[in-house]
């Protein structure tokens, strides 16, 4: 193979030397911003010989152009159309540069669009998913949006995954951010969205933080020059529900003003969501005599959601080869969740027979867990070109978040009609983790050659986050808290980058080869040892816990035009992912009446190594990519469970346990059904098998799992359409069990009157069908074998929940294109 490769990388330019065509970019003509799909065509003697479409980056090619004298039209909606003559000799390749259009006012206040784009593109380090197209999530968060994208999956409790692992980093737009996708996802409008991109194998550019890759979200961030302002509401829940009504509403606004070389851009968001639902739960431990304890649990589980954001930007102009832009961010988080089960406990067989005469009660546990947090950042981003093609990035980025939460939980007795009696047990938990973030980058783009450029650059980060932690229990003989345990914690993480990335165009090849060279310089100090030896007796506490480490993460793509409709992408990289603090902080949380958690301050980074190979052919009806996968994760990171069998509960945590491994194809399809009907569907199938040793036991386990995602985009008459999206995800296996298929659909009309284009209605129905069941099941086992725990769970979240949202947008003037910066660090703590 690698031979081969060395061949393909030599030879190639020399065969395809005779193959002739016109390059170039098409842009703004005022601002010199790219425009992706502006229309480009050949003409001779007004007979069309070839034409084709833009990229994101503005960028054409037309290929297999034949020796002559030609006309070459530009055109893009809004803009005036572009003309040029063009002489084309035989074997010549023609690179006409950069193509200015300019503003077409008239065209500007009545224009309809009846060319369609595409879903998914595919480009050589990523895939990009055209946000519009999902129109039954407009009203939603970006977590919505994510729902719809093929191979990624989302929990109920907000956890992203692709390919049956998770941890990734949230980019927003281009910028790293660091932040945890279950608490920054629902923060970002997604009427705000203009594409996904997930990138599953980076560049050397970006940092290697995160063992499923990159998301990167762009927003819309093409404004006027003159006043932009959008505002969306939203309204809607389940009325139907008896008892049972969670209420949704949300509201946003943003603005963009620009003239001349200054651009004062900003928003708003506050979002509010409900979510009603119940959970049934059975647990069994062993106990010594070889029965075990059962606890069935049945019972409410109701949810809140309450986040609201403020930015605020401004950027100018130095020259069009020279930028300034800085921003503030400010956002807060609240997740409320209350679970008011009733246990029926007693002591019985392994399949749940009671025994005579043991232990039968009835226990009913409220508890309430709050989740708080505010996030603010200052960024500020230069960036200059000159005339050699030498570009210079500069950006530093603070962050300051407060995360905090509270936990109340009791004990009642009860009996089999569930009434409330006798309090016996009252506890509650605090805690207050502050965190400080700062990151620096210098990063450089310098042309080596023709369609060839080496980028390197410095990007240094510095974490600080502290945290305490009590634990206190409320003594029933004298009425007074007593603060039986407390911890604290005290992290320092610095990391310093540095990388070198090689890009070429070779006619048909484009390479990225690049390496990247991480430190990290890491000191965990605690403030109590206690509890360390929950999982190891023979562990001795240490109160500071030191990481020393050099990584080098090597990445390589390779995209061959094999012809004018097919492509061949090979991509590999290495990559790290290095827990949060909220998995190593050792505090004792007594989550409800069966769990116990406790983080593991011994915690190593994993270690990913990725392989891709993509294939896309562009057919008369559809557009076809196929992806072939592998993904092996070394020191992987599980959340585990075992017991304390003097309490009859269970222990959780997360260890290094083993490895995991992932083998399959992706495919994503874009269907024209007629001139106006798109519909995507994407899905994937793949092997996940699991290795290590966890609490003495040798887990060895695999499922082949699949997922399907499907997306339809109909109009029924003008200024109406409909549009309808699924989302299916297999059962899967997993450390200690199996996670249940999980399945959830939506459908939207989205009305636009005739005379008032700047408003859009949307009527949205999630969970069409009733599905948002999440059900699992976790299993223990001991050294000989024996199953010391076994625990099945179901959450129920109520649907299906209407919503109503409006979107109003008023624009004025000239396209003008502007950066957005966003946070960096610690919501991953959420």
């Amino acid at each position: 193979m690698k031979h081969f490769l060395f061949s393909l990388l030599l030879f190639v330019p020399q065969l395809l030397w005779a193959q002739s065509k016109i390059s170039g970019t098409v842009v703004d003509g005022e601002n010199q911003a790219p425009l992706s799909f502006a229309q480009v065509a050949l003409f001779e003697k007004d007979q069309l010989v070839t034409g084709g479409m833009t990229d994101l980056d503005g960028k054409f090619e037309l290929k297999k152009v034949p020796a002559g004298d030609f006309q070459l039209q530009v055109s893009f909606v809004g803009y005036h159309a572009h003309q040029t003559a063009v002489k084309l000799a035989k074997g010549e390749d023609l690179k006409l540069g950069k193509i200015g259009l300019g503003i077409d006012a008239k065209q500007l206040e009545s224009v309809e669009v009846t060319g369609q784009r595409e879903t998914a593109t595919r480009q050589i380090d990523r895939q990009v998913f055209n946000a519009e197209d999902f129109a039954t999530a407009r009203s939603g968060a970006a977590t919505d949006l994510l729902r719809n994208i093929p191979s990624v999956s989302i929990s109920p409790d907000g956890e992203v995954s692709l390919r049956g692992t998770s941890g990734f980093l949230v980019y927003i737009d281009g910028k790293p951010t660091q932040i945890e996708p279950s608490v920054l996802l629902q923060q970002i409008p997604a009427a705000s969205i203009k594409n996904i991109e997930v990138i599953t194998v980076p560049s050397a550019r970006y940092e290697a933080q995160g063992n499923a890759g990159i998301i990167n979200i762009t927003t819309t961030g093409n404004v006027m020059q003159g006043t932009t302002f959008t505002a969306d509401v939203m309204g809607g829940g389940t009325p139907w529900h008896e008892g049972m009504d969670p209420r949704r509403y949300s509201g946003s606004m943003n603005f963009t003003h620009a003239k001349d070389k200054w651009t004062l851009y900003g928003g708003a968001s506050y979002s509010s969501r409900d979510v009603r639902g119940s959970r049934t739960g059975d647990a069994r431990i062993l106990q010594e005599d070889g029965s075990y304890y059962h606890m069935q649990a049945a019972g409410d589980r109701p949810e809140w959601h309450r986040n609201a954001t403020v930015n605020l930007g401004v950027s100018y102009d130095f020259s069009e080869s020279s930028k300034l832009n800085a921003s503030y961010y400010y956002g807060f988080k609240e997740e409320t969740r209350t679970a008011d089960y009733y246990y029926h406990n007693f002591i019985g067989d392994i399949d749940g027979n009671p025994i005579a005469g043991r232990e039968n009660e009835v226990i009913f546990n409220p508890n309430t867990h709050a989740k708080k947090g505010s996030f603010q950042s200052w960024a500020m981003d230069y960036e200059k070109k000159w005339e050699s093609g030498i570009q210079l990035n500069v950006a530093g980025l603070y962050e300051k978040s407060r995360l905090w939460g509270d936990l109340d939980n009791k004990n009642q007795a009860s009996n089999h009609d569930h009434d409330r009696g006798e309090l016996l047990v009252h506890y509650r938990q605090h805690d207050n983790n502050p965190l400080d973030g700062y990151r620096l980058s210098f990063d450089f783009t310098i042309p080596v050659a023709e369609n060839q450029k080496i980028e390197t650059g410095f990007q240094p980060q510095w974490l600080r986050q502290g945290g305490d932690f009590d634990y206190e229990d409320y003594n029933l003989s004298s009425g007074e808290w007593e603060t039986p345990y407390s911890n604290g914690v005290d992290l320092r993480r610095d990391i310093y980058a540095a990388y070198v990335n090689y890009g070429a165009s070779f006619n048909k090849l484009k390479m990225n080869a690049g390496l990247r060279f991480e430190y990290t310089d890491q000191e965990l100090e605690l403030e109590n040892t206690d509890y360390q030896n929950i999982f190891d007796p023979e562990r001795e506490g240490e109160k500071i816990y030191e990481t020393k480490q050099p990584n080098l993460f090597p990445a390589l793509m390779l995209d061959y035009q094999l012809a004018e409709d097919q492509r061949l992408i090979l991509s590999g990289s290495r990559r790290i992912n290095r827990p949060p603090t909220k998995n190593m902080a050792p505090f004792l949380w007594r989550r409800h009446y069966e769990v116990y958690e406790i983080g593991d301050p011994t915690l190593q980074p994993e270690y990913i190594n990725n392989i891709e190979a993509s294939y896309s052919k562009d057919m008369a009806l559809v557009d076809v990519t196929m992806t072939a996968f592998y993904r092996a994760t070394e020191n992987a990171i599980f959340r585990v469970n075992t017991v304390d069998q003097e309490q009859n509960v269970l222990m959780r945590s997360y260890t290094n346990a083993g490895n995991d491994q992932a083998l399959g194809l992706e495919l994503n399809t874009n269907w024209r059904l007629g001139s106006k009907v798109k519909l995507f569907v994407g899905g994937s199938l793949y092997s996940y098998a699991i290795q290590g040793d966890i609490f003495d036991y040798t887990v060895d386990t695999k499922s082949t799992n699949w997922t399907i995602n499907t997306n339809l985009n109909a109009p029924i008459v003008k200024g109406l359409a409909f549009a309808w999206d699924m989302q299916v995800k297999s059962a899967t296996v997993t450390a200690q069990g199996e996670n249940d298929l999980f399945y959830l659909s939506n459908v939207a009309l989205n009305y636009t009157p005739k005379k008032m284009d700047q408003l859009q209605i949307a009527l949205r129905v999630e969970d069409v069908f009733g599905s948002n069941i999440k059900g699992l099941n976790t299993a223990g086992y001991n050294g000989q074998g024996d199953q010391i725990f076994f625990q099945d769970t179901e959450y129920y979240r109520y649907g299906p929940i209407m919503e109503l949202g409006l979107t109003y947008r008023f624009q004025s003037g000239k396209s003008k294109k502007v950066k957005k910066t966003n946070g960096s660090f610690g919501k991953e703590q959420f």
